[in-house]
């Protein structure tokens, strides 16, 4: 926030003090990365997308969906079969953009009660968005059947153990999960493999499957 202090009482119109918070957030994006703190946080989200990207084939959801900005969170609510999850980060969302909009009145008036306000709306909104990604670190070790020491690890360093999970020989043995179609099966009868589309041994004409 103390970059939009130099705004303070310049602007009398909602519109004009809007536009002006609008491209500070826009130039502050231009500026990146300003500092290795975010060079350290790209690396971060670098990681925790690469892990995700593999963990997400394993509880049966496409691995590309872990690129796409929101759907992503949908997805990982999916994985760790709380789908209503999804809803603490709209509310994040949601949450930051009534804090931009409100933002402006702050700035306008310099008002005590606005500024405690936008602090209040700001410190609630962090506050769930921390206790959603706790929720998804805990539920998706609990679907790798991984002990709290693990759990821990997803919390406080989730790059690292995402990737792990995603990149090691970790299971997901979620009971709920439903594996995919295998693509091959062996013949009974001489041992065959054939494709799955068959439903005859191409090669001795059977129908009994072992696998």
């Amino acid at each position: 926030m103390d970059g939009f202090f130099g705004l303070l009482g310049r602007y009398d119109s909602y519109g004009e003090c809007l536009l002006a918070v609008l491209e500070q957030v826009v130039c502050g994006f231009r500026r990146w990365p300003a500092s290795g703190w975010d060079l350290l946080q790209a690396l971060n989200a670098v990681l925790q997308t690469a892990g995700w990207w593999r963990i997400l084939p394993k509880a049966g959801e496409k691995g590309w969906k872990a690129l796409i900005p929101v759907y992503n969170g949908y997805t990982y609510a999916r994985a760790v079969r709380c789908p209503g999850l999804f809803y603490a980060q709209i509310a994040v969302i949601l949450g930051y953009i009534v804090w931009i909009l409100l933002l402006p009145f702050y700035l306008m008036t310099g008002s005590t009660t606005a500024f405690h306000a936008l602090n209040i709306l700001w410190y609630g909104v962090e506050i769930v968005d921390v206790v959603w990604m706790i929720v998804i670190a805990v539920r998706l070790a609990r679907a790798f059947d991984k002990n709290r020491a693990f759990t821990a690890g997803l919390i406080l360093c989730p790059s690292i153990f995402l990737c792990i999970l995603g990149f090691g020989e970790s299971v997901y043995t979620d009971p709920a999960f439903v594996p995919a179609r295998p693509q091959e099966w062996r013949c009974a009868s001489c041992g065959h493999v054939n494709r799955v589309s068959r439903l005859t041994c191409e090669q001795c004409g059977a129908r009994t499957r072992i696998w």
